[in-house]
């Protein structure tokens, strides 16, 4: 079922883990070390359209994604 967005303020405040990270990047600028690649193997057929569906409804059910 779909999600409703709520109200939301004009600024939300970071986390303490999100502040922490920020901090970490201005300390050590140019950094990888919280870069999270991955990598998936498809295998048979793909239907690109279904595809970009799917990553779509995830990244607008999960704010998280978007920011």
């Amino acid at each position: 079922p779909s999600i409703e967005v709520g109200d939301r303020p004009e600024r939300i405040p970071l986390s303490f883990a999100q502040e922490r990270l920020w901090f970490i990047d201005q300390l050590e600028q140019e950094s990888s070390n919280y870069h999270m690649p991955g990598v998936f193997g498809i295998e048979g057929d793909l239907d690109r359209a279904v595809l970009s569906r799917a990553i779509n409804g995830i990244v607008n059910r999960h704010e998280v994604l978007r920011t």
